[in-house]
C-alpha cells in the first residue's frame, strides 16, 4: 500500500495547474503583470541508502520580476528499504517529505528557452514505516510512523524549461540537497543527494 500522502500532494498541484492553465485565464495571465506566475508538476527521483526512490515534485512561484521568483515547493519520495534501523520489521519502507520555499533566478529568459538557478531551503521529515503492519486512524488504513527524522535543508540547483505551446514548458532539473540536523536513525549523510526531476510547467514571468 503506498503512503497517500504522495498522491495528495500530486492531486493538489494538479489543481492548481489545470485551474491556471484554462484558455481564458491564460490569456488574463498574458496581460496582467500582477499575476506573473509559474506552476510545476513533476516526476521525482532521488537515491537514498543506495536506492532509486521515486516520487513528485512541485512549485508553485510569484515572479517579482522577470527574473526573480520566489514561493513553495513540495518534494516526497517512498520506496522499501532493506535495513531495519534496530526495528524487527517485515516490510520497511522510507517516506521523505519536504517542506520548502524556493527562491528563482532565471539565468537564460526568451520565449522558448529558460534557464533557471533554483534555491531551496526549508524541512525535511523521514519517516521509517512498516507496510506489514497497518494501523487504524478512523475509518483510513494506514501504516504506523515507527519513527521520524528531521532536518533543516538547503537545496541548489538548475532547471531548463522548453516551451510547447503557449504558457506550457516542458522542464527537467537537477539539485543537491544539504542536510542539517541530528538523527534517530541512520545516518543524516544518508539522506542527503542528488536529485531529479522531469515534467511541466506554466511560466508567465512578464516576457
Amino acid at each position: 500500500m503506498k503512503h497517500p500522502k504522495i498522491y495528495n500532494i500530486f492531486i493538489i498541484l494538479n489543481l492548481l495547474f489545470q485551474t491556471n492553465t484554462l484558455p481564458g485565464h491564460t490569456q488574463t495571465l498574458a496581460r496582467d503583470k500582477e499575476k506573473a506566475l509559474s506552476i510545476e508538476i513533476s516526476f521525482a527521483r532521488t537515491n537514498i541508502l543506495g536506492q532509486t526512490f521515486p516520487g513528485m515534485s512541485g512549485h508553485y512561484i510569484f515572479f517579482l520580476t522577470e527574473r526573480f521568483g520566489t514561493g513553495l515547493s513540495l518534494f516526497t519520495v517512498q520506496n522499501q528499504v532493506d535495513q531495519n534501523f534496530g526495528y524487527s520489521l517485515v516490510n520497511p519502507q522510507l517516506l521523505l517529505s519536504q517542506y520548502g520555499w524556493i527562491n528563482q533566478f532565471i539565468l537564460i529568459n526568451n520565449k522558448y528557452v529558460k534557464l533557471k538557478f533554483n534555491f531551496i531551503n526549508g524541512l525535511i521529515q523521514v519517516r521509517l514505516i512498516d507496510e506489514s503492519r497497518p494501523s487504524i486512524s478512523g475509518q483510513i488504513m494506514a501504516p504506523p510512523k515507527l519513527d521520524s527524522n528531521f532536518y533543516y535543508f538547503m537545496e541548489p540547483g538548475t532547471a531548463l524549461s522548453l516551451r510547447l505551446f503557449g504558457l506550457l514548458y516542458l522542464t527537467g532539473g537537477i539539485n543537491y540537497r544539504f542536510l542539517f540536523g541530528k538523527s534517530h536513525f541512520s545516518d543524516r549523510k544518508e539522506f542527503q543527494n542528488t536529485g531529479y526531476s522531469l515534467g511541466l510547467s506554466m511560466i508567465n514571468n512578464r516576457k
